[in-house]
């Protein structure tokens, strides 16, 4: 893995082994860790469909994410 420390409070970890093969770094770095449940990270057993993020809220996230 590579880490670039970008100044005293932030760390960037690229996430590549040292025998990375085809590494090139991306213009604009992008990631998102998130649930499609809106009310948990976990597993809920009464969880219902209305629980669930909607196509749209999916949507918007993705391409607020890649922009």
């Amino acid at each position: 893995m590579s880490t670039e420390l970008r100044n005293d409070s932030a760390l960037n970890l690229n996430r590549w082994s040292s025998t990375c093969l085809m590494c090139y770094l991306q213009a604009h770095k992008w990631e998102n860790a998130m649930t499609l449940d809106k009310g948990s990270w976990g597993f809920r057993r009464n969880m219902g469909i209305s629980d669930f993020l909607t196509d749209q809220e999916l949507i918007t996230t993705l391409a607020k994410t890649v922009m």
